[in-house]
């Protein structure tokens, strides 16, 4: 059985938006009631990085694989609501 070569590393580029968790906006005055502002506050970022895909890998995983490392170097918050702007991926060599 001939030996499988394995697959080329992959260059990716992801941008993300991400929704950040709601802060207090002013503290109370002195005997005032606490007065909590809330609001959808956003950010993003683009994150680009080479993985080195498994023999067998998916496609499905390569991106998983690529979004986990992302929300990672990003320092997503867990439970954050995050949206996918832009998606790329491709072999890691010119030729």
């Amino acid at each position: 059985m001939p030996k499988k070569t394995p697959p080329a590393p992959r260059h990716f580029v992801l941008t993300l938006q991400w929704t950040l968790p709601p802060t207090v906006e002013a503290p109370p005055a002195p005997g005032q009631s606490v007065i909590t502002l809330t609001t959808d506050r956003t950010a993003s970022a683009t994150y680009a990085a080479v993985i080195h895909p498994a023999p067998g890998t998916t496609r499905e995983q390569l991106f998983l694989d690529a979004l986990a490392a992302t929300r990672k170097a990003l320092r997503v918050p867990d439970g954050a609501s995050v949206v996918v702007l832009h998606w790329s991926i491709g072999r890691n060599e010119i030729t």
